[in-house]
Formats: C-alpha cells, structure tokens, sequence
C-alpha cells in the first residue's frame, strides 16, 4: 500500500509503469481478485459516473455549466 503521491510517482518510474496499472495492481493485491474484476468494477464506476451526470445535465439544474458539454 502506498503512503504519499511521492512514493507511488517514484514506484512508477522504478518499475516503468504508468500509475494505473500499479492502482490496479494493488486492488488485486488487497483485495484477491482477479484483473478483470477490477477492470468490471472500474467500467461500472465509470458508467455510474457518467449517467449521474447526463441525468444533472437533463434535469436542467446545471444549464450554466458548460463543461461537461465541451468534454
């Protein structure tokens, strides 16, 4: 597990990996799940994420934040 910024940055350059792949690499790690459960878990967020946002912006509460859109 890692205990600062500093010290995952400094893993990632040592081993050539991007921060990522170490991220997932601990999940597994911490967890004792597979790679594509984690991969599952992290497109289930993702989508989550993105249909909060979509169901905000079709609500019309946020009409003067244009940033969602120009992403």
């Amino acid at each position: 597990m890692f205990i600062s910024l500093e010290d995952i940055v400094e893993k990632s350059k040592h081993e050539k990996k991007p921060v990522s792949e170490l991220m997932i690499e601990q999940e597994v790690e911490l967890n004792g799940v597979s790679r594509s459960a984690v991969e599952k878990l992290m497109k289930r967020n993702l989508s989550v994420m993105m249909q909060a946002v979509e169901e905000g912006l079709a609500e019309g509460k946020f009409k003067d934040r244009t940033y969602w859109r120009r992403c």
